[in-house]
């Protein structure tokens, strides 16, 4: 019978969640955030030993749960907190068994068999030991990184998600550099791909709270870390087909907890300090023109804090808080192309000139437009070498960074049924960096905050139900400039647009962005709220142990995205910048409204079925039911062009017809145990998973459209549109030539599938190996196209080798037909993604034994879609766009991300001790308590991309120039040397052999694939070693840490989108395929620390 109490807590329960769901309609996914230990008691024949007694204890709080085992003696203790717990078995003719040690971690299921002895019940079987690796219940791929691995492997920056990367099919976005400064558009947390998924399709839980940010992908701050090392306790990574408890996220799923108090005092403080004096050279760094030798930039780093957690009352109530704080100043090297002395002076190469020491021996005079030559200062003279008409600007500048992070967390058990906790956190950050050519400063200022509360009630060994409720709020910018270095670019009378500075002067011929007057990136700020809500319910009934639930999220997402607000101008080559000869002009006309409310709720509920077969085989069976509101702008200001031609944008509600109502997502798997002992399992299957309309995937879209967003664009020859430069280009904008947006309007359903069959074996007591198959496709996922409103289907003609177009008069793309000539750019999101992913994934995990543990990783595996960026062409810098909006098959290839071979390897080890060391108190302190520990990663280069900057094939494309633009040269394959193998020579000067490509005639769409190539072998190695010390026996201990990253100093690159490869006449750019600054991560640096531990 349920009691009074339980009543009452069940209706506060339920009256909870109905609430919330009453005002905020919205998504579930259950929150595992807690273990279960489950297995069977027999005797020493095998038999089934019904009600027996099952004691579990918590080591750490003292809580205890009991069951009885079931006639068949099963037995199932479900919902438990991660942590150390002794296990009890009582029957009448039986010696009492006691099993201590046994650990329950994040979400996870631990088995663990009983053989009873024939006794006295008095008498004890104590046994201490661990369990086994191999999981013979759940289908699920994954792993858990504990606490140890946590606090111990050297982490660069001290962000705890980095170990995310130690699990096959788990890698970083290795198109994000470790300088990168300005990714608030597409999220500050590290871009995590799984099993071949976009870093936007996972899910992140700390608690059971989503704390996904503005943009779906992983919590970051600005300084692009994840502090709070001391504040987790473990978390799992599931990378394949996991439970329908899971919702929100299409391929993985990365679920953290948080440290509790115990009845005992425990806590740590600690000191890391980096110095650039201890650091080695990357590079890229500048040479100090005094010595003549590489200059090292400053970098002088504190990161300091500490954690507390006890009881407040023994048994009852127990708490935890940490705080962490970092403050630094970074060198960073920047190697930036430039324009050349020679060009300063209008003297340039003449066509296909040999160099001698980067220095063309023919060249000839051009002159200099009057007009253009105050723009010139802002590019700087060579100071690292030239090649041909550019060179190279070195420089090195400061990056200023303040995070502060805290947390406080509660745990209050009101009796062994019902239990309360919550936390709250809070991370702020201010980060200041060098533009461009250090022409000014920018800011990314970005803070978090998450809270929630979990209240857990038992209302009998079977039936447990949890109520989560909380929120998670994110604030994120970047692009907010200050100080300028020249007068120019913050003098409104050399401005592009009336009243601001000047703004973006884009140039094929020198691969820079980003550069011009203040304010030229514009204010981007988001502000981010998801409060929610989720009601879980565990119930077994003999071999079935349910899991059922549901909840609610509601998404408040608020940005202002001003987007070059300075207006640009674009020309096709040196030489028609120096002479004033543009193509393109864009500037945003007065009365634009740049902040949009983006608001929407999701809702989802589930049901699993863990049914156990037999003793040896579970199948794990479950439906999810996820759906989303369709988005609104909170003001109204939203506006969609529902059909590629219509005349006029529709204003208002529905933005678009909601695809989510019949998401029902099924999910199978199976766990054989062959042997019957534990020791292997083979386990397979197969799901769906959702991937849910959110206003992320409308980030560059709603905001950016007219009549709210007014964005105009001329496109024209140099004859043209050179009589308005700098001042008058803003005067001939017009409503024709304003940008439009459009999401498609009935979408369908997007989801991923997924699938795996694996074998795990427990080769000794502490060594396991998995083995197995793993793989995914993506069907109907979003993809943008920059601009849709380029020249028909109908004008092109394949040839069997390149797409053909007709040539305009006079080459003036002003006159090719588009498929709405009421609008210039059309921005479109649709549904046509579609991605496949193949792999072999084995896992080596080797337990502690011996002071020994370690784990090896190795995924080969194939990624292939037809784009990767969901809506922001700066998600992947080495991400290119579809070369003509008509041709879904010229962007079909590998993923930005496809890394087809990577190995992680991680390592603890205690370094024993001699006993005849151990009796000498001096040498036991000089020569004692040493470890050591390490990661080692070697993967495949990123894939990068060529592309040329010019309309060559006259589709109409007005974003050739722009990051997302996607035209490319033409590849010669077929040539000697010209295998996609041998394309990239692994000379970081000299790094894409130029020859391999060439220019593609008039009207000629080039072939040239996508993320064809990659970038030379990615190697690091992270080394630490530590010195542990009792200073007051094991009361007060202390450790001395000499962290070691990127210890080889490797030099690893970027992949990127070689934009530098040909002129808009065809004349093959002199620093095609030269390597850039800064690298994928830093140089050796080594960091000391010191830890406290009481």
């Amino acid at each position: 019978m349920i009691n009074f109490s339980s009543r009452l807590v069940l209706l506060i329960s339920f009256a909870l969640a109905a609430g919330y769901w009453c005002v905020n309609p919205a998504s579930l996914h259950a929150q595992a955030v807690n273990g279960t230990i489950l297995g069977t008691v027999q005797d020493q024949q095998g038999g089934a030993i019904g009600k027996a007694d099952v004691t579990v204890k918590s080591l750490d709080t003292g809580a205890i749960r009991k069951v009885t085992s079931a006639d068949n003696g099963e037995y199932r203790v479900a919902s438990i907190p991660a942590g150390n717990y002794e296990v009890t078995i009582t029957a009448a003719g039986f010696k009492t068994d006691v099993r201590s040690g046994v650990g329950v971690t994040v979400g996870a299921d631990v088995n663990l068999n009983f053989s009873m002895t024939v006794g006295a019940v008095t008498e004890k079987v104590e046994v201490t030991g661990e369990v086994a690796q191999v999981d013979t219940s759940s289908s699920a791929m994954g792993g858990v990184v504990n606490s140890t691995t946590i606090r111990e492997l050297p982490l660069n920056g001290r962000d705890w998600m980095q170990l995310v990367l130690l699990q096959p099919g788990a890698i970083s976005n290795p198109a994000t550099p470790q300088a990168d400064t300005s990714r608030a558009q597409r999220g500050n947390g590290l871009w995590i791909s799984i099993s071949g998924g976009r870093p936007i399709e996972n899910v992140f839980r700390i608690d059971g709270l989503v704390v996904n940010d503005h943009t779906n992908s992983g919590p970051g701050s600005s300084l692009h870390v994840n502090m709070g090392v001391d504040a987790i306790r473990e978390f799992s990574v599931l990378t394949n087909n996991y439970s329908t408890e899971f919702g929100r996220g299409a391929s993985g799923v990365i679920n953290a907890i948080t440290k509790s108090g115990t009845n005992d005092f425990h806590g740590s403080a600690y000191y890391f300090h980096r110095n650039s004096a201890l650091d080695a050279r990357n590079f890229f760094d500048n040479t100090d023109p005094a010595k003549g030798q590489p200059r090292i930039p400053a970098f002088r780093r504190h990161q300091f804090g500490g954690a507390l957690g006890g009881r407040i009352k023994k048994d009852k109530t127990f708490f935890f808080t940490n705080y962490e704080k970092l403050t630094e100043v970074k060198g960073l090297s920047f190697n930036n192309e430039t324009l050349s002395a020679n060009g300063h002076n209008g003297i340039l190469c003449n066509p296909g000139s040999p160099l001698v020491n980067g220095i063309c021996t023919s060249t000839r005079q051009v002159t200099i437009d009057p007009r253009m030559k105050p723009y010139l200062q802002i590019f700087p003279f060579p100071n690292a070498g030239a090649t041909g008409d550019n060179g190279r600007f070195a420089f090195g500048a400061i990056r200023q960074g303040d995070e502060k992070y805290v947390i406080g967390k509660i745990d209050h058990y009101f009796s062994s049924a019902t239990t309360l906790n919550g936390h709250y956190s809070f991370d702020d950050t201010a980060l200041s960096y060098p533009a461009v050519y250090d022409l000014k400063r920018g800011s990314a200022p970005s803070r978090r905050q998450n809270a929630i509360l979990s209240l857990q009630h038992i209302f009998s060994p079977t039936l447990i139900n949890t109520t989560h409720g909380g929120v998670t709020r994110t604030r994120a910018a970047n692009e907010i400039d200050c100080c300028g270095t020249l007068p120019i670019i913050s003098d409104p009378a050399f401005g592009f647009v009336p009243g601001n500075p000047m703004g973006e002067l884009i140039v094929t011929g020198i691969n820079q962005t980003g550069y011009g007057g203040l304010g030229t990136g514009g204010f981007n700020a988001f502000w981010y709220t998801a409060p929610q809500i989720y009601n879980d319910a565990s119930w077994t009934k003999g071999r079935h142990t349910l899991k059922f639930g549901a909840g609610i999220e509601r998404v408040l997402s608020n940005l202002d995205e001003k987007n070059r607000p300075n207006g640009r101008w674009e020309f096709g080559s040196i030489e028609a910048l120096l002479t004033v000869q543009p193509r393109l002009y864009s500037g945003l006309l007065t009365g634009s409204d740049t902040v949009r409310g983006a608001r929407n709720s999701l809702i989802g509920a589930y049901i699993q079925d863990d049914f156990r077969v037999l003793p040896n085989l579970t199948l794990n069976l479950g439906v999810r039911y996820d759906m989303s509101t369709v988005v609104k702008e909170v003001n109204g200001k939203i506006a969609n062009l529902r059909n590629l031609t219509d005349p006029a944008m529709t204003l208002g509600n529905p933005y678009y017809f909601n695809p989510t109502f019949k998401n029902f997502a099924p999910r199978i798997g199976f766990a054989w145990d062959p042997f019957k002992d534990g020791k292997t399992a083979i386990r397979g299957g197969a799901g769906m998973f959702d991937i849910i309309p959110l206003p992320y995937l409308m980030v560059d879209i709603f905001p950016r459209t007219t009549p709210f967003y007014k964005e105009g664009t001329l496109v024209g020859t140099g004859p043209e549109l050179s009589p308005f430069f700098p001042h008058s280009g803003f005067t001939q904008l017009s409503v024709k030539s304003l940008q439009a947006t459009r999401f498609q309007y009935n979408p369908p359903r997007s989801y991923k599938m997924q699938w795996n069959l694996n074998i795990q074996r427990q080769l000794t007591r502490s060594m396991a190996l998995t083995v197995g198959y793993v793989g995914s496709t993506g069907v109907k996922l979003v993809n943008t196209i920059f601009d849709h409103n380029q020249t028909p289907f109908e004008r092109g003609t394949f040839n069997g080798r390149n797409w053909t177009f007709p040539i305009p008069a006079g080459g003036n793309t002003a006159l090719i037909p588009t498929m709405n000539t009421n609008f210039a750019q059309i921005r479109t999101s649709d549904f046509q993604g579609h991605s496949s992913y193949h792999s072999l994934q084995v896992n080596l995990t080797q337990r502690l034994s011996s002071g020994l543990t370690y784990q090896v990783a190795y995924t080969w595996a194939k990624s292939l879609d037809n784009g990767t960026s969901t809506s922001n062409s700066g998600e992947s810098i080495n991400a290119v766009g579809v070369p003509w909006a008509f041709c879904e098959r010229c962007n079909r290839g590998p993923s930005d991300f496809n890394i087809p071979h990577n190995f992680v390897a991680n390592f603890q080890y205690e370094i024993p001790t001699f006993a005849a060391v151990k009796s000498n108190q001096v040498a036991n302190t000089i020569l004692g308590g040493w470890q050591v520990g390490g990661i080692v990663n070697l993967q495949s280069g990123g894939a990068y991309n060529l592309r040329i900057t010019t309309d060559r094939a006259f589709t109409g494309n007005r974003t050739v120039n722009t990051n997302s633009g996607g035209q490319r040269p033409d590849y010669l394959g077929n040539l000697p040397g010209c295998s996609p193998h041998d394309v990239t020579t692994g000379d970081i000067d000299h790094l894409i052999k130029a020859s391999c490509f060439s220019f593609p005639a008039a009207g000629v769409l080039g072939n040239l694939g996508r993320d064809l190539f990659n970038m030379p072998l990615f190697r690091n190695v992270d080394f630490s070693v530590f010195k542990n010390q009792n200073l007051i026996g094991e009361k007060l201990k202390m450790q001395l840490r000499i962290e070691m990253f990127n210890v080889l100093n490797n030099t690893n690159l970027v992949p990127l989108r070689f934009s530098n490869t040909f002129t808009g006449t065809g004349d093959r750019i002199s620093s095609l395929g030269s390597a850039t600054a800064p690298t994928l991560n830093q140089s050796r640096q080594i960091q000391l620390g010191l830890r406290l531990l009481f």
